[in-house]
Parts: structure tokens; C-alpha cells; sequence
């Protein structure tokens, strides 16, 4: 029988159990009660989210004396209960490493392009200076590849690449000037293109005050999709906010639209914050551009972690080690 305690029960001290997958020491507890003169069993699970049964404890109590077969039956109920926390607890954790991992795979795309715009400033030959009219990046393998469209090569672009190896540190790069785009980065300059023009004409993509949108397209395999995150042109502030993530078929057809807040922030570095919130429109957890974001700016919070906030969930980002937690959220 699985119920709740109710105001009739005896003054029974109830056996909390608040690690599920280590409660065989507990077992000991019930049998111990098994032979007190009170009337029932039973077993309150408090606490569930959605999504799946995320349980933050569990409450046994006792009203009557339990036979042999009862305790089997209540041994096998918390068994179960048991099983299903840990499989919730572990499709978080496959959740918050996929969340990392395009969070980190987005802030190697955008990093790999401010190292270029460092290399070229650089230059003093004079072949690259002024010719490069944008910034593109794949990942190819283990390396990653820069192109830069030269300005007035619209049609069959010439490029000037930079090649770097997968620590993406600029003394690995190998440069080559004047060549022609390959097929890989004809679609991705294509779907750069289309997403710039979208941004141009779309009233559904509303640019904040002193910033512009970086477009960070990712072609891989199958996949198709851009990222749009808005940037600031001021240097002591950084934004959270106003980014989506489009979604493409391979005939570059729009098949989905993330919007990823509701409001943008607008924030000044140095600044303390236990976080920020996403609400029931966006999503349950910290996002990829949020990760990238904070990736980019590694010391404007003067502080170890961040927390994104949702009627669900909480997410958790540690800036030293650069790793995720998600938890349920108990009201």
C-alpha cells in the first residue's frame, strides 16, 4: 500500500532514506521496527518533476506489525523507486553532457574565428590585410578551419584559410591565400548567406541596442544549423540573451526555431549574479550560447558558478572546470 502519513498515524518515528542508491544499510531500520505493535506499513514519496519520477526522499512508515511477505513487498516497492531515480538521474546527466558539449563546440567555432581576426591584424606582408570580408569556421576531424570570403568574390569565393589543430592556439595554424571555396564550404558560406539576409528582413529577429548578430552556421554530416547570438560592441559588458538556433533540411529549408530567451541581459562585467531565469516558453535548462557565452568571458563573473533557473530544473555551470550540473527543481 502506497499512500501518505496521515494526522491518525501513531508518534512513529519515520525512517528517512536520502541516498536511493545506497540504502541497503537502511534495510537494517525496517527490520528492526518489524516487530513493534503498531497498525500498517506504507511508503511517501515526496517529491517529483516533470519530465520523470525525480525523487528527493523517501518516507517509511510503519502502523502494525510487518509479516515476512509485507516487508518483501515494501523491500521490492523502494527496490523500483530506486530504479526509476536513477535512470531520471542519468538521462540528466546525458542531458547536461550533450548540453555541454554544443556549448563548448560553439565557443571553439567563435574563439577559432576571433584567433583569425588576431592573425590577420598581425599580418605584415600585406596579403591578407583588408581582403576578408568575413569569418566562417568547421571543424573538420580533429582540426579546425577558418575561411575568410575575400571582399568582391561573391560569386566562386576566394578565400584566405587558416588550418589549426584541435587545440585551436594560433602558433598551429597554416594559412593559405587566394584559393577557392570546396563543396563543404560552399554550403556553409550558402547557409551563412541565407541566415544574414533572414536576419535583414525577419521582424521576428529584433536586434538590442549597441550590439550586432554573430552568425555561427555548423555543417556536419546531416546536420544543418546556424546559430545567432548578439554580441556587444562595447567591450565592458557581455549579453545573455537574444539568441536562437535555427534548424535546416539539406535543401536549406528552415525546419525549426529556437528561441532560447525572452528577454535579453545586458551585463557588466565584474558583476556578482546567483544566475538567471528561463521561463515556461524557453528551455528547462542552461543553454549552448549560454555556456559559449560564458566560455568567452571567463572572468567577467566574479564568482565560481552560475545557476539558470527554470520552473523545472536547475542547471549549474562551474567556470574553473567548465562542467554542467542539472538537478530537478523541488518546489
Amino acid at each position: 500500500m502506497i499512500n501518505s502519513p496521515d494526522a491518525t498515524a501513531p508518534n512513529i518515528q519515520p525512517v528517512i532514506i536520502e541516498q536511493l542508491l545506497c540504502f541497503d544499510n537502511e534495510v537494517d531500520e525496517i527490520n528492526d521496527c518489524k516487530e513493534q505493535e503498531i497498525n500498517g506499513c506504507g511508503v511517501w514519496v515526496n517529491g517529483f518533476a516533470s519530465g520523470g519520477y525525480e525523487v528527493s526522499r523517501i518516507i517509511v512508515y510503519f502502523r502494525g506489525i510487518i509479516s515476512y511477505p509485507m516487508k518483501k513487498i515494501l523491500l521490492i516497492a523502494l527496490g523500483a523507486v530506486c530504479s526509476v531515480h536513477t535512470s531520471a538521474q542519468e538521462n540528466l546527466a546525458m542531458i547536461a553532457d550533450s548540453i555541454r558539449a554544443e556549448g563548448m563546440l560553439l565557443y571553439q567555432h567563435i574563439q577559432i574565428c576571433k584567433t583569425g581576426i588576431e592573425l590577420i591584424e598581425a599580418d605584415t606582408t600585406g596579403r591578407v590585410s583588408l581582403r576578408a570580408s568575413d569569418y566562417l569556421s568547421y571543424r573538420n576531424g580533429q582540426e579546425f578551419t577558418l575561411i575568410m570570403p575575400h571582399r568582391g568574390s561573391s560569386q566562386n569565393p576566394v578565400v584566405t584559410s587558416f588550418r589549426f589543430d584541435a587545440s585551436g592556439r594560433p602558433q598551429t595554424a597554416h594559412m593559405e591565400v587566394g584559393r577557392h571555396m570546396t563543396a563543404q564550404e560552399t554550403a556553409i558560406w550558402e547557409l551563412w548567406n541565407l541566415v544574414t539576409d533572414m536576419l535583414k528582413t525577419d521582424p521576428g529577429f529584433k536586434k538590442v541596442r549597441d550590439t550586432y548578430f554573430s552568425v555561427v552556421p555548423i555543417v556536419e554530416g546531416n546536420t544543418r544549423k546556424v546559430y545567432v547570438m548578439s554580441v556587444p560592441v562595447r567591450s565592458n559588458v557581455f549579453v545573455l540573451g537574444n539568441d536562437y538556433l535555427l534548424e535546416f533540411d539539406q535543401n536549406n529549408t528552415l525546419v525549426n526555431r529556437t528561441e532560447f530567451h525572452t528577454n535579453p541581459l545586458m551585463v557588466p562585467h565584474g558583476r556578482k549574479s546567483s544566475g538567471h531565469i528561463h521561463g515556461k516558453s524557453n528551455s528547462p535548462y542552461i543553454s549552448a550560447t549560454d555556456i559559449c557565452t560564458l566560455m568567452l568571458y571567463p572572468k567577467a563573473f566574479d564568482q565560481p558558478s552560475l545557476r539558470v533557473v527554470s520552473p523545472t530544473h536547475v542547471s549549474e555551470w562551474d567556470m574553473a572546470s567548465n562542467t554542467l550540473y542539472i538537478e530537478p527543481r523541488m518546489n
